[in-house]
């Protein structure tokens, strides 16, 4: 028996389903939770003046401004934004004030945290210590407010600061097993650089962490990567300002992991030098060697 062929005809077959292209994700910006406190915020740091120069901070000075006018200041300024950003303390304003950390965000990222503050008091009620912290403030600090800068406190404050360099943590103990914990997340890149300001004298230590610029140039002669220190705040990925009431005595600077400018990479200059070249050259940026060839 001949077999029977099957014929199928082409122009009634189902066409087949092609899936659709996903659409390319929208992003629609969200105003930064504290976006309505920016312009006071810009405002306060602005008249940071001479009649307000370090350790004053916002007309607040440590040993000297007491519980009620700090209590004030922050209530004046509705600096109190618990109830608001996304961290949340039911403690009453007078007591969360002795040690509660003050968050602010002013840019769009809601994951970043852009500024804290946190203040602690004696027993007699005077201020004893205000901490601030500012991350990547080139991002929403308006130059004409700049009064944290590494260039701009350098040029205000009276007499030259201790400085001390952080030199790169995977070069000095590569296994990071046997570096101590405080500083395992301290400069851990080659294209960052750290610098903390000391002045014993007036009590103040602030903390830079900067983005270095890689030259064009590659490498030098010498088999080390050369980049460019420019601590403007462009370049600034935080700052760690501490102020006291009384004399800096703890996380003095160990010269195992710490070195003065004129020991560190590259710079051939001491404190005096590091420290006018800024004054001179705002915007100037220094050599520095980060990343040297094993």
């Amino acid at each position: 028996m001949r077999e029977r062929k099957s014929y199928i005809n082409q122009a009634n077959r189902s066409p087949t389903l092609q899936p659709l292209p996903t659409p390319a994700p929208t992003y629609t910006p969200v105003p930064a939770l504290d976006d309505d406190l920016l312009a006071t915020f810009q405002t306060l740091t602005r008249l940071n003046t001479t009649n307000c120069v370090l350790p004053c901070w916002w007309n607040l000075v440590p040993r000297d401004t007491n519980f009620e006018e700090v209590l004030t200041f922050v209530r004046d300024n509705e600096l109190d934004r618990r109830g608001l950003d996304n961290i949340y303390s039911s403690e009453p304003l007078r007591s969360y004030l002795n040690g509660g950390t003050f968050v602010f965000y002013f840019y769009e990222n809601p994951q970043a945290i852009d500024f804290h503050m946190t203040f602690s008091f004696y027993e007699d009620d005077l201020l004893r210590s205000l901490s601030l912290s500012f991350f990547n403030p080139g991002d929403w600090l308006a130059p004409e407010s700049d009064h944290v800068s590494f260039n701009s406190v350098v040029s205000e404050l009276e007499e030259t600061p201790a400085i001390y360099i952080f030199q790169n943590i995977r070069e000095i103990t590569p296994n990071i097993e046997t570096t101590p914990s405080y500083l395992q997340s301290i400069n851990s890149r080659s294209d960052e650089y750290t610098i903390t300001l000391y002045d014993q004298e007036h009590r103040i230590r602030i903390s830079y962490l900067f983005r270095l610029i890689q030259q064009e140039i590659g490498e030098n002669e010498m088999g080390i990567n050369t980049w460019q220190l420019c601590p403007n705040l462009d370049h600034t990925i935080s700052i760690e300002m501490l102020l006291l009431g009384e004399e800096i005595v703890e996380d003095l600077p160990n010269p195992q992991y710490w070195s003065i400018p004129e020991d560190s990479f590259g710079l051939y200059m001491d404190t005096e030098e590091f420290v006018q070249f800024f004054i001179d050259n705002p915007d100037g940026c220094l050599n520095v060697y980060a990343n040297r060839d094993q």
